[in-house]
């Protein structure tokens, strides 16, 4: 029989364990990324992107305005930008047509992505603030382009040019121009796009008699062979479109050769989720755009028939359904925040936010023909 000491000393270690245990746990969903990476390394007190995750680590979430940070809208041929009370017209748009943009990590600078006079691709920088035009690059005249996205230090920006071949090049706003990766065969508009500023890693799908995704390291440009990831033949063949990349949760999405299956794997080529999201006549239900937070990323996917908006959890599994009035359809991008839809009254041609915890809808503008949310 245990003495009254013996058992009090097991009760000790026991309550102590128990702290240890927990303690670890909450430091490591406090303080540890998706890629099991320690956000305190040493190396990140030093660099700019460590620091930046030493920030959002601490952050706390709130349920601020999602448009605190300002928006960009188009309407009558300008692209202007506002924020609170402020509005600044950044550029004039009756001579060129808008092929894309993006906003730069600390939220001051937007590339805009364009084909102007001649067919010829050209991208732009601006400062929010002021609508100043910090760089302009002349692409060429060539069969596409697409804007994958800022780098993470906010001084470049990653950009795909399709001329027969795709290569990949980064764009100094102080000058100068790298090429990343070339010789790419894929037959789509879209080659790349990263939902995140670019930090060490691209990924780009080459398709000859099979289709690959390439991750490609932009620091010295090589290949980073041991995540090459070969796609089998179920479905993907070789008309398998690229949507997204996400460096820091480990995600992939792409869409299948037929169409109706959306895929997102990991950068090891595992299966997470296959969605019955497509263009068919059986699943009309179309891709809008993403929800993109710490360790959280949600796929939006609307269905003009049911009325509804679908909220796909692609790092866990789950689905949230929005029930919507005619004419209100979620709008086609990437933002930043929780527990709200943007939506375009198509209808009226209104543009509005929604509170999903409270149902409460909020006229933003009207009359626009573009609205980005930065």
């Amino acid at each position: 029989m245990r003495t009254f000491f013996q058992q009090f000393k097991i009760h000790i270690i026991g309550f102590t364990v128990t702290v240890i245990l927990v303690v670890v746990y909450s430091f490591y969903q406090l303080f540890v990324d998706s890629q099991f990476e320690f956000y305190f390394k040493p190396i990140n007190f030093v660099t700019k992107s460590g620091r930046e995750k030493i920030s959002r680590a601490l952050k706390k979430p709130t349920q601020e305005d999602p448009l605190r940070n300002g928006y960009v809208f188009v309407v009558n041929n300008s692209l202007n930008f506002k924020k609170r009370e402020k509005e600044v017209s950044l550029r004039d748009l009756s001579e060129v047509k808008l092929m894309g943009m993006e906003v730069s990590p600390d939220g001051n600078k937007l590339a805009v992505l364009m084909l102007g006079e001649g067919e010829v691709y050209m991208l732009e920088i601006f400062t929010l603030d002021n609508g100043a035009r910090r760089a302009r690059f002349y692409l060429g005249k060539i069969e596409v382009a697409n804007l994958i996205n800022w780098g993470i230090e906010g001084d470049r920006v990653y950009v795909a040019l399709k001329n027969i071949e795709w290569k990949v090049e980064a764009l100094n706003i102080e000058g100068g121009r790298k090429e990343i990766i070339n010789g790419i065969h894929f037959d789509r508009r879209n080659l790349s796009y990263s939902l995140w500023p670019i930090e060490k890693k691209i990924v780009v799908p080459n398709c000859q008699e099979k289709c690959d995704l390439l991750v490609v390291n932009i620091d010295d440009t090589s290949l980073i062979k041991n995540e090459t990831i070969r796609l089998d033949d179920d479905g993907e063949g070789l008309k398998m479109e690229f949507y997204f990349f996400d460096e820091k949760n480990d995600r992939i999405g792409y869409l299948s050769d037929g169409g109706d299956n959306y895929l997102v794997i990991d950068f090891k080529g595992y299966l997470w989720h296959r969605l019955a999201i497509g263009q068919g006549n059986e699943r009309p239900i179309d891709y809008k755009g993403f929800q993109v937070m710490e360790k959280k990323l949600n796929l939006i996917a609307y269905s003009g028939k049911r009325k509804e908006a679908y909220i796909y959890d692609l790092l866990d599994y789950g689905l949230k359904i929005v029930e919507l009035e005619e004419g209100l359809v979620p709008i086609r991008q990437k933002n930043n925040f929780n527990n709200f839809l943007l939506l375009r009254d198509e209808l009226n041609n209104e543009w509005l936010k929604l509170d999903l915890t409270t149902q409460e809808k909020k006229l933003i503008g009207e009359g626009w023909d573009l609205w980005k949310v930065i």
